[in-house]
């Protein structure tokens, strides 16, 4: 990925409850800002930040649970610019995402 890149991360996982929708954000100050969207249906909320591991790493983190299955969607950026340019193309893709009914 090069610094104008977006990285997209999807996991599914058993979490349930506040463990799910708490994923990977923890104790995180939501620095940026918060925008509730639906999913396929489902009511999530995409966080929007910035990590702090040393290096500043801009993401957006949406998780939400559906049929009883935990969704993390990870957006990952090498600068707050290219995520700000890019937040409406990661809604269109999480606007136009439907869950599966297979196995997981």
């Amino acid at each position: 990925m090069d610094e104008n890149g977006i990285f997209l991360a999807i996991f599914l996982t058993g979490q349930t409850g506040d463990v799910c929708l708490q994923n990977n954000i923890g104790s995180q100050t939501i620095t940026d800002r918060k925008d509730n969207l639906t999913v396929d249906g489902t009511a999530a909320t995409l966080n929007i930040y910035t990590l702090s591991h040393g290096e500043l790493e801009p993401v957006m983190i949406l998780n939400t649970l559906h049929g009883g299955v935990c969704y993390q969607f990870g957006f990952f950026f090498h600068s707050q610019a290219v995520r700000d340019a890019y937040e409406s193309t990661a809604i269109k893709i999480l606007d136009s995402f439907h869950f599966g009914t297979g196995p997981v």
